[in-house]
């Protein structure tokens, strides 16, 4: 992260081992960016839904008027594909 965007940096909280926040103030808006990590389709149905539930749960407390950027991983898969 440059300086100029380290001034920026109003707090970043990790939420938990697969989604972290972090809040930015510029000149005009407020942006929140919500990076996540998010668990494959292999991956138990509840492990799915917590975390989606818990996505939710963080964006429904973003404010309205702030920017909200959701980014990360949403589904990758790590080594070669097995035919």
């Amino acid at each position: 992260m440059s300086k100029k965007v380290a001034q920026c940096l109003d707090s970043w909280r990790p939420i938990s081992d697969r989604i972290m926040k972090a809040c930015f103030f510029s000149r005009f808006i407020k942006t929140s960016v919500i990076q996540i990590y998010a668990p494959t389709n292999e991956a138990d149905d509840e492990v799915k839904d917590d975390f989606y539930e818990q996505l939710q749960q963080i964006v429904d407390k973003v404010l309205r008027h702030d920017m909200l950027l959701v980014i990360g991983d949403w589904n990758a898969k790590v080594g070669e594909q097995q035919l």
